[in-house]
């Protein structure tokens, strides 16, 4: 003791070397841990995408990737051309500036850019809004009626009848008739422009099932390297720099949200394994 304060000389190896091995027990169980978390979380969130999309499915599995930064950091990332599909889109988005920015866009001889548009009328689900799916839905079914009059499967691929092959390229081109051809119904998204009563129309001027293509060709799956025939309805409209962004709004689509749900649940996961990780980390 001295002046009044009181010196302890305290040998704390003991402790040091103790959180010394807890640490180096610990590094590779957390390494393993954060690993083992990251591919729970991308298969949650390909388990949500999975079960909640459908035309958009594939274009959102395909553009989600994950990758290693450091032994305790791991990135689960999606595309920004995916981005949009679990932020949602606002109505009337403007979509002209995405599309011409497009690698697909072309330049035009008087300098201005332009891209072909392929909209589908196949039979995968809609997940619009409920009043744009449900006018999604109108068009469907009168492609569907066009094609029964015209003794033309809609989804069931076509096969050579000598061969029993199935054909490919393009198989049928046509336009839906009037008769069959959905009205604008209120203003509204899905609706087009013109007056009500009229068949829907772009502003263009062209009927939305205008113009329509019938399409098969033979995609290879590169995991099972098995091959298959999809069939494909098609209409194609052109978007330009020369045309006012007026022509390319999104009605607007509800988000996925998968990151945000995948973060919670991975919270719940992290929580379940907390006493086994610890456990093994302190040998208890």
């Amino acid at each position: 003791m001295d002046n009044g304060l009181l010196y302890l000389e305290l040998d704390t190896s003991a402790l040091d070397k103790l959180a010394e091995d807890v640490r180096t027990r610990a590094e590779p169980v957390l390494s393993r841990a954060v690993a083992d978390l990251t591919a729970m979380g991308h298969a949650e969130i390909i388990r949500i995408a999975t079960s909640e999309l459908h035309m958009r499915r594939e274009r959102y599995i395909k553009a989600l990737s994950f990758s290693k930064v450091s032994d305790d950091t791991w990135i689960i990332t999606l595309g920004e051309d995916a981005a949009w599909i679990d932020d949602g889109l606002p109505e009337n988005t403007d979509m002209l500036k995405g599309l011409l920015n497009s690698p697909k866009a072309k330049v035009a001889k008087d300098g201005s850019r332009y891209v072909v548009v392929p909209m589908s009328h196949g039979s995968g689900p809609n997940e619009l809004s409920s009043q744009h799916g449900k006018a999604q839905s109108d068009l469907k079914q009168a492609v569907q009626d066009e094609l029964k009059s015209r003794k033309i499967p809609f989804a069931r691929v076509e096969r050579d009848i000598n061969t029993g092959n199935a054909k490919l390229g393009k198989l049928h081109d046509f336009s839906v008739s009037d008769k069959n051809h959905p009205r604008k119904l209120w203003e509204g998204p899905g609706q087009g422009v013109g007056p009500i009563g009229e068949v829907r129309q772009g502003h263009t001027g062209d009927a939305f099932l205008d113009r329509i293509a019938v399409y098969q060709k033979t995609v290879r799956n590169p995991k099972s390297g098995k091959s298959k025939t999809v069939r494909q309805i098609l209409t194609f409209r052109t978007a330009s720099s020369k045309q006012p962004n007026t022509m390319w709004r999104h009605p607007g689509t509800k988000g996925l949200f998968a990151f945000e749900r995948a973060y919670d649940y991975l919270i719940n996961q992290w929580t379940e394994m907390m006493p086994g990780l610890l456990a093994e980390i302190t040998g208890e």
